[in-house]
């Protein structure tokens, strides 16, 4: 009997520490929102935060499956919503937390999926050489193309996907290079009228600084 009670005191004390521990990332956060004029978004509407969670969407298997800490505000005169999430990945058995961060485009623009590295393109592949058949017989009864999401890769390994004629508009030479020398971590997504940055691992407040500090070259390389 000593031995489960020891047990149970051991795991509350664990508990408590992890408890001690998000309270405390989660008030680093509230005092750095703060003085940056941004606000918590409480409760997250169900569903997730919009345009995030619409974004999200795009980038992931199924979405966010789990929204944390959603700040929402204008930085310089763009205003942005930065909201942690929990999605599904290839390759992982278990969820993975990310962080995104959203701001409007000066114009409409059609879907652009960004996504860096061989994973995804290998992934893709074989995607593609499953379900081909299924696609193109769909594409031929509906008179679509049926390689409307096909990937693109650069030469710096950016697989860019989404409407073919607004990747071919986007996807100059110079943009070509401007995106193989971004030198930071993540993805890149825009659709109906917004654009997202998304990056691994959810927010504190030393990363929302480093965030907030690289989205002006986020949102130009968007354009």
């Amino acid at each position: 009997m000593s031995n489960w009670i020891s047990i149970v005191v051991l795991l509350g004390i664990v508990i408590a520490a992890g408890l001690v521990r998000e309270r405390w990332r989660v008030s680093r956060i509230e005092s750095w929102a703060r003085a940056k004029g941004l606000a918590v978004l409480f409760p997250v509407p169900e569903g997730g935060p919009q345009p995030a969670a619409s974004l999200v969407s795009h980038l992931t298997i199924h979405g966010g499956r789990l929204w944390g800490m959603v700040l929402t505000g204008t930085i310089e005169g763009v205003p942005i919503t930065i909201a942690e999430h929990e999605s599904s990945e290839p390759g992982k058995k278990t969820g993975v937390w990310s962080t995104i961060v959203t701001w409007p485009l000066a114009e409409p623009a059609g879907l652009l999926i960004l996504h860096r590295g061989a994973g995804p393109s290998v992934l893709a592949d074989v995607a593609k050489t499953l379900t081909d058949p299924i696609r193109n017989a769909v594409a031929d009864a509906l008179g679509v193309s049926a390689d409307r999401h096909a990937n693109v890769e650069t030469p710096g390994g950016w697989m860019v996907g989404g409407e073919p004629l607004d990747r071919q508009r986007w996807l100059t030479p110079d943009k070509t290079r401007e995106l193989d020398a971004w030198p930071h971590d993540g993805s890149f997504v825009r659709d109906q009228g917004f654009a997202g940055w998304r990056v691994k691992d959810p927010i504190n407040a030393d990363s929302l600084a480093v965030m907030l500090e690289r989205l002006p070259a986020a949102r130009r390389l968007m354009k």
